[in-house]
């Protein structure tokens, strides 16, 4: 009788492996592992360059694994945009002890797809080149994959990573408006209205 073993790797789901292997497998520099990617979803909050912002990753063990990390992280005053790539970058920077394994990278921005993935050099006077140019120098290192998802189509990983970036944002909000508490309160304890130096 025919002996059956077990596969040794489980393989993602056909869809991400076909992605993958199309974005890599003609590759003969790397080589595509067949095992499970690690899914990470990546959003930013944030309005205008003078106001806080912030962004939120949710990495999951395969599509239909358990959440494995999570970040929350205020980013000081920024855009939009600035929030969301610096989303994707978190999202490279803590999965790099997993590098052996694919990363699919989801997020609602299509700005932030476009600026790691187009081809040719960031000019120095691109609005944010530092963050694209230090997002592709993370991609270049491993096999990553972009993918976008509608933003607020109450997608389990997104809304989760949407929620995240928020919480960054608000606490940042929270903060500013703390600094701006303190700072009337010496200028009201001078006496004369003018400020402590």
């Amino acid at each position: 009788p025919r002996s059956r073993t077990a596969p040794t790797t489980t393989a993602p789901p056909s869809f991400a492996w076909s992605a993958l292997r199309t974005r890599y497998g003609s590759s003969p520099r790397r080589k595509v592992p067949r095992v499970l990617p690690l899914i990470a979803y990546a959003d930013g909050s944030g309005t205008i360059s003078t106001m806080p912002c912030g962004c939120g990753v949710s990495v999951y063990d395969g599509d239909d694994g358990p959440c494995i990390l999570e970040a929350s992280w205020y980013l000081g005053n920024g855009t939009n945009n600035h929030a969301e790539l610096s989303a994707a970058l978190v999202a490279l920077w803590m999965t790099e002890p997993f590098a052996a394994r694919p990363l699919i990278v989801r997020t609602d921005s299509m700005y932030t797809i476009q600026m790691i993935t187009r081809p040719g050099g960031v000019p120095s006077t691109a609005k944010n080149a530092t963050l694209i140019r230090d997002a592709r120098a993370a991609v270049a290192r491993r096999v990553v994959l972009f993918e976008h998802v509608r933003g607020h189509t109450g997608v389990p990983g997104n809304v989760r990573a949407d929620k995240l970036a928020g919480l960054a944002r608000r606490r940042g909000v929270a903060y500013v408006e703390a600094l701006a508490r303190r700072a009337a309160h010496l200028v009201d304890r001078s006496g004369d209205g003018e400020r402590f130096g």
